[in-house]
């Protein structure tokens, strides 16, 4: 039987002589579009996996100047001094200064930190020097009330590489200075 079906196999072989051309046409037909779908799944995921990151790094990235600008406020000093009451904010500047210093046993040695914005970033200046504190701000919201209390709202928004869709994220801060002048 086994013999049989081999000279079967054999004699089918023997005689097919390949595609038509209608069968080759469907063939490569139903080929596109299978590779067109997978090209629109790869390409959806690789979005989602763009965006994810990017939302991931900014996350991470809104994390640690959040850390940041508490440090700052907590670190800073509330009180009056030289006819000012820090801290100070000056909405209509976009600017915020925070009084830092260390206390000699006489009188407190002072310098300032301010923050700023202009141009869709976020500054940071103390001691001389202004550097970049985040970029890609869309909206800088500061204000201080009568028991010191500092409120910081940041919106940050970041475009994904690949997808070039726009993530937002919002950084919010409120506390007070630890310190007293």
């Amino acid at each position: 039987m086994p013999m049989r079906a081999i000279y079967l196999l054999r004699k089918l072989l023997q005689n097919e002589r390949g595609f038509t051309l209608a069968e080759f046409l469907v063939a490569a037909a139903i080929m596109g579009f299978v590779f067109i779908l997978l090209t629109a799944f790869l390409k959806e995921g690789l979005q989602q996996y763009d965006d994810t990151v990017t939302r991931s790094d900014l996350q991470l990235e809104l994390r640690l100047k959040e850390e940041q600008l508490k440090r700052d406020v907590l670190s800073g000093l509330s009180g009056n001094m030289a006819g000012t009451t820090y801290p100070v904010a000056i909405p209509e500047e976009n600017r915020l200064i925070l009084l830092h210093g260390t206390w000699n046993g006489i009188d407190w040695e002072t310098y300032p930190v301010i923050y700023s914005f202009t141009d869709c970033t976020v500054f940071r200046e103390e001691a001389g020097t202004n550097e970049p504190f985040l970029a890609n701000v869309t909206s800088f919201q500061i204000s201080v009330n009568e028991d010191h209390l500092v409120s910081i709202t940041i919106e940050v928004m970041q475009t994904a590489d690949y997808s070039r869709r726009s993530i937002t994220r919002t950084l919010s801060i409120k506390a007070k200075p630890r310190g007293k002048l």
